[in-house]
C-alpha cells in the first residue's frame, strides 16, 4: 500500500512528536520541520501530499511560507491545513485568501484532524479529474 506523506511544520518539538505519533498510527508517512525554511526545502524536495502548517513561528511565519508555497510551480497544488493556536478570525480569513484547504485550531481532536487530512488529500486528487476535459460531471 502506498502511503500518503504529510509534512508537519511547527516550531514546537512536542507538537511535531504528537503529530508524528497520530499520523503514523493512521498509516501516513510523516516528515517534520521545525522552521519555515526547512519546511520549504522538504516540500520542494520530497513527495508531499499535504502540509500541516503553524502560523506563529520565529524568523518566518506560516503565512509567509504559505505565500511562497502557492507561488512555486512545484508546491502550489499541495493542500495546506493551517494547524495553529491562533483563533483570530482575521488569521482564518487570511489563510483562506492565500489558498489553504482548511484551518484547525489547537488543541485539536485527533479524529477531526485525520478526517480533514483525508478529505483534503481526496479533493486534491479529484481536482485533477475535474481539470481534465470530460472529467467528473
Amino acid at each position: 500500500m502506498n502511503k500518503f506523506n504529510v509534512l508537519a511544520i511547527d516550531d514546537e518539538p512536542d507538537v511535531l512528536k504528537i503529530l508524528q505519533i497520530i499520523l503514523e498510527r493512521a498509516g501516513f508517512g510523516v516528515i517534520t520541520a521545525e522552521t519555515a525554511d526547512k519546511g520549504l526545502r522538504q516540500a520542494k524536495e520530497g513527495l508531499i501530499h499535504i502540509i500541516l502548517l503553524d502560523i506563529r513561528m520565529p524568523v518566518r511565519d506560516g503565512f509567509d511560507l504559505l505565500e511562497e508555497l502557492k507561488r512555486d510551480e512545484k508546491t502550489k497544488d499541495i493542500p495546506v491545513i493551517m494547524l495553529t493556536g491562533e483563533k483570530e478570525i482575521r488569521d482564518f480569513e487570511r489563510g483562506h485568501v492565500l489558498g489553504i484547504s482548511d484551518y484547525i485550531t489547537k488543541p485539536f481532536r485527533q479524529d477531526l484532524l485525520l478526517q480533514r487530512i483525508r478529505r483534503a488529500i481526496y479533493y486534491s486528487i479529484k481536482k485533477d479529474e475535474f481539470d481534465e476535459p470530460g472529467g467528473l460531471p
